[in-house]
Protein backbone atom coordinates (compact mmCIF):
# COMPACT_ATOMS: atom_id res chain seq x y z
CA UNK A 1 0.00 0.00 0.00
CA UNK A 2 1.54 3.15 -1.25
CA UNK A 3 -0.12 6.09 1.63
CA UNK A 4 1.58 8.94 -0.76
CA UNK A 5 -0.54 7.48 -3.32
CA UNK A 6 -3.32 7.23 -1.24
CA UNK A 7 -3.07 10.58 -0.05
CA UNK A 8 -3.17 12.24 -3.38
CA UNK A 9 -6.13 10.32 -4.84
CA UNK A 10 -7.97 11.46 -1.85
CA UNK A 11 -6.91 14.70 -2.02
CA UNK A 12 -7.14 14.83 -5.73
CA UNK A 13 -11.01 13.30 -4.38
CA UNK A 14 -12.48 15.37 -1.81
CA UNK A 15 -12.69 18.91 -1.42
CA UNK A 16 -9.90 19.86 1.39
CA UNK A 17 -11.73 19.73 4.26
CA UNK A 18 -12.68 16.32 4.07
CA UNK A 19 -9.32 15.00 3.45
CA UNK A 20 -8.00 13.47 6.89
CA UNK A 21 -4.88 14.50 8.57
CA UNK A 22 -3.90 11.08 9.89
CA UNK A 23 -4.02 7.94 7.84
CA UNK A 24 -4.41 4.50 10.11
CA UNK A 25 -4.45 1.61 8.71
CA UNK A 26 -5.15 -1.47 10.13
CA UNK A 27 -5.86 -5.28 9.43
CA UNK A 28 -9.23 -4.95 11.39
CA UNK A 29 -11.44 -2.35 13.39
CA UNK A 30 -11.91 -2.79 16.80
CA UNK A 31 -16.18 -3.50 16.98
CA UNK A 32 -18.44 -3.04 19.73
CA UNK A 33 -21.77 -4.57 19.88
CA UNK A 34 -23.06 -6.01 16.43
CA UNK A 35 -20.57 -5.64 14.46
CA UNK A 36 -20.24 -1.41 14.79
CA UNK A 37 -16.87 -0.03 14.55
CA UNK A 38 -15.61 0.99 18.34
CA UNK A 39 -15.05 4.51 17.38
CA UNK A 40 -14.17 5.16 20.73
CA UNK A 41 -11.35 3.14 21.09
CA UNK A 42 -10.74 3.99 17.32
CA UNK A 43 -10.28 7.78 18.36
CA UNK A 44 -7.93 7.16 21.55
CA UNK A 45 -5.86 5.03 19.65
CA UNK A 46 -5.09 7.56 17.09
CA UNK A 47 -4.53 10.12 19.96
CA UNK A 48 -2.27 7.65 21.35
CA UNK A 49 -0.54 6.89 17.82
CA UNK A 50 -0.26 10.90 17.10
CA UNK A 51 1.68 11.29 20.03
CA UNK A 52 4.39 9.59 18.24
CA UNK A 53 6.37 11.96 14.91
CA UNK A 54 6.46 8.36 12.89
CA UNK A 55 2.86 8.28 13.45
CA UNK A 56 1.45 10.86 10.72
CA UNK A 57 1.58 10.31 7.10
Amino acid sequence: LDLARLRRHIADTLSDNHVPTTIDIRAELPVVGPGKPDRVRLRADVRAASSTPAAKV
